[in-house]
């Protein structure tokens, strides 16, 4: 299967290379985490999680409860073994472990692309250890995290658990949703396009019928 990175998210990763040269201070992660009922969910214990390239290749929405959690984005990610992606603490990007079969999801790949852009310019707080990571991971682009297939997103647990967003991954995953489902729209039209063998050259513009509920 070839696994070479689409022409958007390789522009997107040479803009941002600039910035993953410069050096940081490599003091530890300060992030801790509270036990009992996760902060940020209701009294129920339910929070919110984000799925990635689900029904439609759009990013929908869903709830959790730490008993139901991992079962959820198993049966979302469709594999039985997901694991988040080690990448900015307090962020988990659940995916399946065997997935390379799988196609490539754009739509992640350009949220983990973001929020290291984001990370590495400072728009997004994070520690010193994370920036250097995501700043070695990106580094000469060999490194760069891939998502085949669904991915969820949650908060993260230091040990590895799904948790509620904290404030900023919140914020930050409101502000971008709606940018990454009009990208999923743009990626399903183009592939109705392809797959009808309509040559980009033959292409002077589109007109579209929208249907709203």
């Amino acid at each position: 299967m070839n696994d070479t990175l689409p022409p958007e998210l390789t522009r997107l990763l040479e803009r941002i290379s600039d910035l993953f040269g410069q050096p940081v201070d490599q003091s530890p992660d300060a992030a801790t985490w509270s036990t009992g009922r996760p902060e940020g969910s209701d009294m129920s214990g339910r929070f919110g999680a984000v799925i990635i390239g689900g029904p439609n290749g759009l990013v929908t929405r869903m709830a959790l409860t730490e008993d139901n959690a991992l079962d959820r984005i198993r049966n979302a990610v469709g594999q039985t073994t997901v694991a988040p992606l080690d990448l900015v603490s307090g962020v988990g990007f659940w995916r399946g472990v065997d997935d390379a079969r799988v196609g490539l999801n754009v739509p992640a790949m350009h949220t983990i692309t973001k929020l290291a852009r984001d990370v590495v310019s400072g728009a997004y707080a994070a520690s010193d250890r994370d920036t250097a990571q995501v700043r070695r991971a990106f580094a000469d682009g060999a490194n760069t995290p891939t998502v085949h297939g669904p991915c969820v997103v949650t908060g993260l647990t230091a040990d590895g658990k799904p948790a509620p967003f904290g404030e900023r991954l919140a914020d930050w995953v409101d502000d971008y949703i709606a940018e990454l489902n009009y990208m999923s729209l743009g990626t399903q039209i183009a592939q109705q396009l392809r797959s009808a063998g309509i040559p980009l050259s033959d292409i002077r513009g589109l007109t579209l019928g929208v249907v709203t509920d």
